[in-house]
């Protein structure tokens, strides 16, 4: 799996350590020697795991779920928010304070949209969080994220030095204690997001327009309302589950847009000038001409009608996704960014053989 043929594994392996860097940056105060001391042994102890699991695991053995593991899928993210509930808090999050404003504007009658300090986002994440901001934490809803992510990561590995291999990915990643810690919603809205790509993978036929087909794209339309960054998967999933069916794929786009507008009009139509100053589509990307998003559009688009497999869409829109966070994100904007592309890297890892002379790919 981590042969320089499988060159998927390795550099999602390489940017998911890239992606926790800035975590052990923020609990070694910023301090290059610190930075060193914890990253370099992070690094070995993941490196060693890694290939622990290659070398010792059968090859093309199939998973063979029981009961433990999903005891196991629920357990370990219960112990992990336990723990991170009793340590104290010192880390400064702006994203959770963000939230907060947000919803306590909303919920008093205040427009939520009025702030320029903050980056917000699309209104979707701020009414998924407010369950649990009634709740009095916003961590609850990081924990039912990790309970979905670890369910996906079981249900979808077709071997166990797949499973574990992922599994792997996440407990040694210090970017999930960090999202714990500082109470972030990014990495679950990613999980939320990517995991729908999985169940649009199992349940989706596009020749059929059906209840599935309804509900998904509906699904679909919602969780794009969360953040804007999440527009590069779902143009590369659209091109990669309908390109053998163009008209059902502006079916799907249609009831998606649809359901992206009911929520983002609203918020317009109360005050169009707050939001066009304060909105989610003022400070989340820089200002760039407009001939650049176009270039970047083209590029997504050519990337999607490429994409021949499951994998590759995986890790082609994480990829993207983390070199519009780098080159394209505004103020304060690129570590958030980049967290969202998580997800995509580790669930693109996967046990698979290359042909000796053809140089294809071939699932196990």
């Amino acid at each position: 799996m981590i042969t320089k043929k499988h060159y998927i594994n390795l550099i999602s392996y390489l940017l998911i350590f890239i992606i926790s860097i800035p975590f052990i940056a923020d609990v070694s105060n910023g301090n290059g020697i610190n930075i060193l001391l914890k990253g370099i042994p992070f690094l070995l102890i993941f490196g060693g795991i890694i290939i622990f699991i290659d070398k010792k695991f059968p090859e093309s053995t199939p998973v063979r779920l029981n009961k433990y593991y999903y005891l196991a899928v629920i357990l370990i993210p219960v112990i992990f928010f336990i723990i991170i509930k009793f340590i104290p808090h010192s880390i400064s999050n702006q994203e959770y304070y963000t939230n907060l404003v947000w919803l306590q504007n909303y919920q008093g009658g205040v427009y939520p949209y009025n702030f320029t300090d903050f980056s917000y986002n699309l209104p979707v994440i701020y009414y998924l969080l407010g369950p649990f901001y009634q709740l009095g934490d916003l961590n609850y809803f990081n924990l039912l994220g990790l309970i979905i992510f670890f369910l996906i990561i079981l249900i979808s590995s077709n071997t166990s030095k797949e499973l574990f291999s992922r599994f792997s990915a996440v407990l040694f990643l210090p970017l999930i204690y960090g999202e714990l810690y500082s109470k972030n919603d990014i990495l679950v809205n990613a999980i939320l997001f990517v995991s729908l790509i999985y169940l649009m993978k199992r349940y989706l036929d596009p020749d059929k327009l059906n209840f599935r087909f309804l509900m998904l794209a509906m699904a679909v339309g919602l969780l794009l309302c969360t953040r804007l960054l999440l527009t590069i998967p779902f143009i590369l999933m659209l091109l990669y589950f309908f390109r053998n069916n163009i008209p059902k794929l502006f079916v799907f786009l249609l009831i998606s847009l649809l359901i992206y507008f009911m929520f983002i009009f609203p918020f317009m139509n109360l005050d169009k000038r707050l939001f066009i100053l304060y909105g989610p589509f003022t400070n989340s990307f820089a200002t760039l001409p407009a001939w650049i998003y176009v270039v970047i559009l083209l590029i997504v688009l050519y990337a999607g009608w490429m994409i021949s497999d499951y994998q590759e869409l995986l890790f082609v829109s994480g990829l993207l996704m983390f070199i519009s966070a780098i080159f394209f994100s505004g103020e304060g904007q690129i570590i958030n960014n980049i967290i969202l592309s998580a997800p995509f890297f580790i669930l693109s890892i996967k046990e698979y053989k290359i042909e000796r002379f053809t140089g294809k790919i071939v699932n196990l």
